[in-house]
């Protein structure tokens, strides 16, 4: 049950994020290990993955699945058409998740 009413709440605040993107919201880069994938019109599978240290995906659609957010890190899923997250997908306390729609 706690883990459905956190994928829940994850939702929520993604779609909530989704409706309340501008071309004025500024991602910080503030981070030391930051890595970064980049395809922009392509599917991009981001699966079987647990991120410990600040990770952004970017690309046209991205399918997340079996995915686990540790240790305080940020994943930032930033596409320019679709993010979808199918499956397992877990953010642990203190970590963070950030899902745009860039135009």
């Amino acid at each position: 049950m706690k883990r459905f009413t956190l994928l829940y709440i994850i939702m929520t605040l993604g779609c909530y994020t989704l409706m309340s993107c501008s071309d004025s919201d500024i991602i910080s880069d503030d981070v030391e290990k930051q890595t970064t994938r980049s395809i922009t019109d392509d599917i991009i599978y981001f699966q079987n993955k647990s991120v410990s240290t600040n990770e952004t995906v970017s690309g046209g659609t991205i399918q997340v699945s079996d995915v686990t957010v540790t240790n305080k890190a940020k994943l930032s899923l930033m596409g320019t058409k679709t993010v979808i997250i199918d499956k397992s997908f877990t953010v642990e306390a203190d970590s963070q998740l950030e899902i745009d729609i860039i135009k």
